[in-house]
């Protein structure tokens, strides 16, 4: 019977230790939610009346209370016997444990966070060794005066005490890093893409074993000024290590291969993802479809979660869309009127517009050329792995540049060619090969269900990759 009693209450034991458990006074008409700082999780709470609130530990120290009048920060430790009471939709006190911490917190929040102005104090230093004066004097003169002489001070605990001036460092660490990436590398990215930094690349102010002890404080993995400074600090390192010039785009796929190795190869998992999430949001439009491809299938090969890679995959497609929409869009005409004549076989006048709310795949051929010929197979085979669903949602759509209408019929019976069929004559100054810029064929459009050119030179249908590109579209 005790063995019985202790494996029942064993148990609970546990998993009353892995929860923050506090009570909350709500006098107020209007809810406020919960949720941690963290980027890397998603739990969120509603709080609307008095209750006693049990947050799940998820390896994290800081929460969030918020709504439209609050903004509030909260410290939480095991066996917290904290109260919090809210009046009017405004937090009016705090007391138990660490309540003197988490009133001081707030504080450093409201005065101090961010410590400077990132755009314009990077703007106003050229020099690192310069920069860094500046930001340590900051951080030292009058933020940790604030802290050291707060009326409070006395009363934070050990661990409080440790939590805020790691966090500070890292603050200082990830504004050091930012300064580097912002000055030599974005900088060279947005002019003609040349960076050299091999041999000017300043990383005096952190030692490699600082980098490396890092990866020790696991409870500010899920802070995201944690998650800036071990990317930047990765990529200034691995940009360091790199023993070769990155002169163009092309040079920049190299690279960005060398990066994702370098990470792996020395970050701990917890942190690879985050690093190359960062990675990508950041140069999405400088990183084309293979390098990517690269990406996805080494997360794969590392049973990384399937719903982060989706996240990664969505994030490629809409950087891509975008970074071709503003190539293409001419702002002097409707995006969704594709200004130029085409008919169909009846010879009636057609629009693409028709089609609207399908994704198009337009093939731009001609009857005498001979590459457009070899595709058509591979356009069928294409179609082939589409369920019926799938292809309900996507058209296949031959536009033509033939002058003669028979010769133009007459090869869509002799091909075989399935699908919807116009031509637009290519003597006509309002033809669709000049509308698309297609100078030569045969030449693939790919357009999206709100009728957005995604792109006007898109793969042949001989690329095995085309299928993958479109299911994503259809999805």
């Amino acid at each position: 019977m005790f063995k019985y009693i202790l494996f029942l209450f064993f148990p609970s034991i546990i998993f009353a230790q892995l929860n923050f458990d506090f009570k909350v006074g709500f006098d107020s008409s209007n809810p406020i939610s919960l949720s941690p700082v963290s980027s890397l999780n998603t739990f969120t709470m509603e709080i609307s009346q008095d209750t006693v609130v049990s947050v799940p530990n998820l390896n994290e120290n800081l929460y969030h209370l918020k709504n439209n009048l609050v903004d509030y920060y909260l410290y939480l430790e095991p066996k917290t016997d904290l109260t919090i009471e809210f009046k009017s939709s405004e937090i009016i006190a705090v007391n138990g444990t660490n309540s003197h911490f988490i009133i001081f917190f707030n504080e450093y929040m409201d005065l101090y966070y961010p410590i400077i102005d990132s755009d314009i104090s990077f703007s106003e230093y050229n020099n690192i060794d310069q920069f860094e004066i500046y930001l340590y004097n900051r951080i030292n003169n009058e933020l940790f005066n604030f802290y050291r002489q707060h009326n409070y001070y006395t009363e934070f605990s050990s661990t409080s005490k440790m939590f805020f001036e790691k966090l500070i460092k890292y603050e200082y660490l990830n504004i050091m890093s930012s300064f580097l990436v912002k000055k030599q590398i974005e900088s060279s990215i947005t002019d003609d893409f040349q960076i050299v930094l091999n041999d000017n690349l300043n990383l005096d102010w952190i030692e490699w074993e600082v980098f490396e002890k890092s990866f020790l404080d696991q409870k500010f993995y899920s802070l995201p000024v944690f998650q800036n400074f071990i990317f930047n600090t990765s990529l200034l390192f691995s940009i360091d290590k790199y023993e070769t010039s990155i002169n163009d785009v092309k040079d920049f796929q190299l690279f960005s291969i060398f990066y994702f190795q370098f990470v792996f190869e020395h970050l701990s998992s917890q942190l690879v993802f985050n690093c190359i999430y960062k990675y990508v949001e950041k140069y999405v439009s400088f990183l084309d479809s293979s390098t990517f491809e690269y990406f996805i299938m080494f997360l794969k090969n590392q049973n990384v979660d399937e719903n982060k890679i989706i996240t990664l995959k969505k994030m490629f497609q809409e950087g891509h869309r975008s970074e071709l929409e503003t190539l293409i869009k001419d702002d002097s005409n409707d995006l969704l009127s594709y200004d130029f004549y085409m008919e169909d076989l009846d010879g009636q006048q057609s629009y693409l517009t028709d089609y609207k709310g399908k994704i198009l795949y337009v093939d731009i051929w001609a009857s005498w050329c001979g590459p457009c010929r070899k595709q058509f197979p591979h356009t069928e085979i294409l179609k082939k792995k589409f369920t019926k669903r799938q292809l309900k949602k996507i058209e296949f759509i031959y536009i033509s540049i033939d002058n003669d209408s028979k010769k133009w019929k007459n090869s869509i019976d002799a091909l075989d060619i399935k699908g919807i069929h116009f031509i637009s004559p290519s003597n006509l100054s309002n033809g669709a090969g000049t509308y698309f810029e297609a100078f030569s064929i045969p030449r693939y459009i790919l357009i999206d269900k709100t009728g957005n050119i995604l792109n006007k030179n898109a793969k042949r249908p001989s690329d095995q990759t085309l299928f993958d590109d479109l299911l994503e579209l259809i999805n």
